[in-house]
């Protein structure tokens, strides 16, 4: 039986204070693993610089300050470096220049803005050359602020710029879409405020403004749009006027859920916003103190701001206490403590100057997402006193948690199965999806532990005609159906009936999953408890929407994963592709390996166009897909491709290289081809690859004797 007792239970804050240490941990875990597990081929530049005055130093560990607020730091480069790479770093505060060997690579002046002159961290990347190797490059440095107490480089690399940029932007965009999302959150209750402006509480007006702008400074303070735009003045203005202006109308919103409301708090937090910001603005431009040194002011306005704010909570509830009044803040007591703890926290380490993680808001940004999440949970009980209506939604976010919380969809949807079994305590969870041949393949399973397992049943498909479209109607106008096994079941459906028999299945709840309008698949929980039934029917069709997203992003996963082992213009495999095949196939012998190069391309491309030149590309790899076939053929870079050929037979071998020639040659596709046969399974593969990239090479040193232009 459903409990309607409208009794409240109180909510378990411990539970809650774990689960969201969960989270907080998870996004500070994903917000960093980019900095410092990347994959991106680099060549770390900090190490061994020297400074004018002799010392040798990590370029890392300087502070401009230091030396006197200017420093000159030189450093011979490397005797390898490729066309395409770049000297990249971080610059916090400077103004700098690179010279290479006397000459200017780059240079940068920090000019006033409405701050001063600090602009906080700027992503700098210099081109350098391949004639640059072994040569010396000296860095001058200077402070941009007159005091000569900041500036510093911080993650020197010598790569690809678009390695390096990637390589930050990934640790930035976990915090950077979370901050996204809670600016989001704030259009979202200012809307809802312009829209129901009666029905809409000043509380709201309040919370949406606060989200907007913290929403905003913390996906600024990322160094996302920095690294996207460049523009450091209009990025930096924002960072300052959003750290001034976010505490009122937070105050405005936790008043506004108080019973009490004394008009004394509003007005003296009004009057410490109003002194504070006549503080800063008379520093900066009577006095022209840049903002960046201005942070002591604002330190002991959040403090303030703060002791005010427990003030006005402890008096709120001395005074429900004495009249009486039954107001739960329990779950806005949990969110404030988390994100009062996480400002602290950014704080103290933007004090203690840790500059390790993304962004200086870190601790913030995961308390604020706390924070209005134990709000929207606050709203929903205030909506309804009824216990399950509390339990079902606390499931729904749980599940929701499962979702999103994990990097792969495929274990969102396990982890959902899983605890939605569990929960209800139901013996089979399950999930069919649409194959588009007339039947429902049995994709994903759970089963509660101690359950027979029908193995030989286990991933069988269903039919649509007799089962599926006899529930389809009902899927539409109810989105999910409770079968139990009946004698009703088995005279309205008797194939329903007798699946059911043949599973030993008692009852089962199925509801629709949709993606664009068209049934893509069907979430199911079998022999729950009965009273149950209806509360998981209705789950299920809360959560059929997040699942059903969930398999599309999994089978948008998935293709990705393909697609980044295929190259795009000719739909051959890459070098990643042919990568894994070698690791798989190590140890297998024999096998012929072909390098194959066209000859005249750039000719091509002069002439006739380089649309010409990739037609001519795509006609080779079809050759080559011709005779070795479209697994076993992989284009390396530019007109460069490689084959291999599993066959025992040598002379079969050497007929498919002739027959690649012969079809290159009817198909007017001039290349260089060499081939090697392989019979020892310990032979080096690299030696290997290397004659055969040798023979290629040697005929093409033919093709182009006696020609003007040796370029390929």
């Amino acid at each position: 039986m459903i409990n309607n007792s409208s009794k409240e239970q109180p909510v378990n804050n411990v539970h809650l204070f774990l689960f969201f240490a969960m989270i907080a941990i998870a996004l500070l875990l994903l917000s960093n693993v980019f900095y410092f597990n990347s994959s991106y081929k680099r060549v770390d530049f900090t190490e061994d610089w020297t400074v004018d005055n002799g010392d040798v130093v990590d370029i890392d560990d300087l502070v401009v300050g230091d030396y006197g607020g200017h420093m000159i730091l030189t450093k011979t480069l490397p005797d390898k470096i490729s066309y395409n790479e770049e000297l990249c770093f971080i610059a916090f505060n400077i103004n700098y220049s690179i010279f290479v060997d006397g000459v200017l690579k780059d240079s940068y002046t920090a000019k006033k803005n409405l701050t001063g002159y600090g602009y906080g961290n700027a992503y700098i990347t210099a081109n350098l050359c391949p004639d640059d190797v072994g040569k010396v490059i000296r860095i001058d440095i200077s402070s941009v602020f007159d005091n000569h107490k900041s500036g510093r480089i911080r993650m020197m690399t010598i790569e690809r710029a678009q390695d390096f940029r990637a390589r930050f932007a990934g640790g930035m965009l976990l915090p950077f879409i979370v901050s996204i999302a809670i600016f989001v959150m704030g259009l979202i209750l200012l809307m809802l405020k312009l829209v129901v402006r009666k029905k809409a509480s000043d509380g709201t007006f309040a919370l949406g403004l606060m989200a907007l702008i913290v929403g905003l400074w913390l996906a600024n303070d990322t160094g996302f749009l920095r690294l996207i735009m460049g523009n450091l003045t209009f990025c930096r203005i924002v960072d300052h006027v959003c750290m001034h202006i976010w505490l009122l109308p937070f105050f405005f919103f936790i008043y506004s859920i108080t019973t009490e409301q004394r008009k004394v708090f509003v007005n003296l937090a009004s009057i410490f916003t109003a002194v504070e910001l006549l503080f800063v603005a008379t520093a900066r431009f009577a006095f022209d103190i840049d903002m960046a040194w201005l942070v002591a002011p604002v330190v002991v306005y959040y403090v303030a701001m703060a002791v005010l704010t427990v003030m006005m909570l402890c008096s709120d509830y001395k005074y429900r206490k004495k009249n009486a009044v039954q107001h739960s803040l329990d779950l806005f007591y949990a969110g404030f403590s988390v994100l009062l703890a996480g400002s602290i926290i950014d704080i103290i380490v933007y004090l203690c100057g840790v500059r390790s993680i993304t962004g200086r808001g870190t601790f913030s940004r995961v308390g604020i997402c706390i924070f209005f999440f134990l709000m929207a949970l606050s709203s929903i009980r205030g909506y309804s006193h009824e216990q399950i209506a509390i339990n079902r939604d606390r499931f729904i976010n749980k599940m929701l948690h499962y979702a999103a919380s994990s990097s792969d969809p495929e274990e969102g949807i396990r982890a959902i199965m899983k605890h939605f079994g569990t929960e209800y305590n139901a013996d089979h969870v399950y999930i069919f999806e649409n194959s588009h041949n007339g039947f429902f393949h049995n994709s994903y399973n759970w089963f509660r532990p101690g359950v027979a397992i029908p193995s030989e049943d286990v991933g069988k498909d269903i039919p649509y005609h007799g089962l599926i479209d006899v529930l389809y109607p009902v899927f539409m106008e109810d989105h999910h159906m409770t079968l139990f096994r009946s004698e009703e079941t088995r005279k309205a459906n008797p194939l329903l009936y007798d699946t059911l028999k043949k599973f030993n299945i008692m009852n089962t709840v199925v509801g629709p999953l949709q993606c664009n309008g068209e049934l893509s698949g069907i979430f199911g929980v079998d022999d729950a408890p009965e009273e149950k039934c209806n509360e998981i029917a209705d789950i299920i069709w809360l959560l059929s929407y997040f699942i059903s997203q969930l398999l599309v992003q999994r089978d948008e996963r998935r293709n990705l994963e393909r697609m980044s082992f295929m190259d795009s213009l000719t739909g051959v495999g890459n070098h990643r592709l042919m990568k894994r095949f070698e690791e798989e196939s190590e140890g297998i012998v024999p096998f012929g390996f072909v390098m194959c190069d066209l000859n005249g391309l750039k000719h091509i491309n002069d002439t006739l166009g380089h649309e010409a030149g990739d037609a001519h590309i795509v006609k080779m790899a079809s050759c080559l897909v011709n005779v070795f076939g479209d697994s076993n053929v992989y284009r390396l870079g530019g007109d460069e491709f490689a084959a291999y050929a599993i066959t025992d037979d040598r002379a079969e071998f050497d007929a498919l290289v002739n027959k690649l020639r012969l079809l290159l040659d009817s198909s007017g596709i001039s290349a260089s081809v060499g081939a090697v046969y392989n019979e020892d399974p310990h032979a080096d593969k690299e030696k290997l690859k290397e004659t055969a990239d040798a023979l290629m090479y040697k005929e093409k040193e033919i093709y182009y004797k006696g020609r003007n232009d040796r370029r390929r």
